[in-house]
């Protein structure tokens, strides 16, 4: 059942979704345009935000939480957020959905734009229109260039090429912004351009729990994640744990989708019985939560990340963060980061460091998890997001 369940989720996020969007999002609705003009009037001012748009019918129907992907993604909740935010500030708001292509607007009528993707590269300069990148990685050519150096890592661990996952296409709108948001931790700005303000946001986590751990029940380790296993460095986490059949790892995620790194993964998985895969992750799910609690460290070492939500939430349920820099993990200082630079030597650090936590006395990981479970709930919540975001727009609109 568990298996079909999985099966099925996989197949609505990656085949159904994108297929009912290509039905739905025609050259018309792909622009949700005058939202709030009956409460805020004709005369208000106007705002574009370009951001994933799944939630935007059920917002105007005033109803965000029937929207069936809401949990999906936290993009999804954060970009309704966004907008009844504005909303609320008197903004008169145009959505556009940043999967579709938009060659027309009317940049004129805009007296802020909020781009995720590359849109402003089409927008004339305009005197007092303020422009805000939304931006939800690092810069995309460090990005790029460092997952293929994890593929060819790979190959040369392995003997195995694995198409790349996660490469983005070139966005230049930190060039052209007059702010700049991130999720992740300040050292990594300087990768953008040096133009645009910059403001922190909290990152809004689908699922917190109730109530949080209070012992320790076990010494499992986890990896969360989604589509791009090298990209965000499941190999070295798996090619680590190869060498420590006493411990257990979780995986959690989406991984049967990349179809040459799950074969060698399930050839892996046959001779390694203490590495286990789940499959989509139903983190509000009792299932989810017993695995957690046996728990005590998920293991990221992605090689870029703009702030990555599953470590977000993974710290709600305690999980110390073995992470890379590169993972750009907003609580790594309450975990380890790892120093290795090339992929071998990583390798051997996670399971030092693995080794270090899984020897540690209950009442020190006790510790770390408090402090974990206590910086999440201040930072990684929707209410956390949506006062740093309303914090944005006060700063940007004064």
């Amino acid at each position: 059942m568990k298996l079909l369940r999985n099966k099925f989720l996989n197949l609505v996020e990656y085949k159904i979704q994108p297929l009912l969007q290509s039905f739905t999002y025609h050259e018309k609705l792909r622009l949700y345009a005058d939202i709030g003009l009956k409460k805020n009037g004709k005369k208000a001012p106007r705002a574009m935000i370009i951001y994933v748009t799944s939630a935007i019918p059920y917002y105007l129907r005033g109803n965000v939480d029937a929207c069936p992907l809401l949990n999906s993604h936290a993009m999804i909740w954060e970009a309704a957020e966004m907008l009844r935010l504005l909303n609320e500030k008197g903004y008169v708001v145009d959505f556009a959905d940043c999967f579709s292509k938009h060659k027309d607007l009317n940049w004129e009528k805009y007296d802020l734009v909020i781009d995720e993707r590359n849109n402003l590269i089409q927008a004339p300069l305009l005197s007092g229109q303020v422009r805000v990148f939304y931006s939800t990685g690092l810069q995309w050519e460090f990005h790029n260039v460092a997952e293929m150096k994890r593929v060819r890592a790979f190959h040369e661990r392995n003997g195995i090429w694995i198409d790349p996952q996660r490469i983005t296409p070139a966005i230049m709108t930190d060039h052209l912004a007059s702010h700049l948001t991130y999720f992740g931790n300040a050292e990594w700005l300087d990768l953008f351009s040096k133009t645009p303000l910059k403001h922190p946001l909290n990152i809004s986590v689908t699922h917190v729990p109730s109530q949080p751990e209070t012992s320790i029940k076990g010494r499992d380790f986890m990896w969360l994640g989604s589509s791009g296993a090298l990209h965000k460095g499941l190999d070295l986490v798996v090619e680590a744990f190869m060498a420590m059949p006493e411990i257990k790892l979780h995986i959690y995620g989406a991984v049967q989708n990349d179809i040459q790194f799950f074969d060698w993964l399930q050839q892996v998985m046959l001779k390694h019985k203490n590495i286990l895969h789940h499959g989509y992750a139903e983190v509000n799910g009792e299932a989810f939560r017993k695995v957690a609690s046996a728990c005590i460290a998920n293991v990221y070492p992605s090689c870029s990340e703009g702030g990555p939500g599953s470590v977000a939430q993974t710290a709600h349920f305690g999980l110390v963060p073995i992470v890379t820099p590169g993972a750009n993990v907003r609580c790594a200082h309450l975990g380890y980061s790892l120093k290795a630079e090339t992929e071998k030597e990583l390798i051997l650090e996670i399971k030092a460091r693995v080794k270090e936590l899984y020897s540690l006395s209950d009442e020190e990981l006790m510790r770390k998890k408090t402090a974990l479970i206590d910086f999440a709930r201040t930072t990684h919540t929707r209410e956390a997001y949506s006062k740093s975001f309303d914090s944005l727009l006060i700063d940007i609109l004064k």
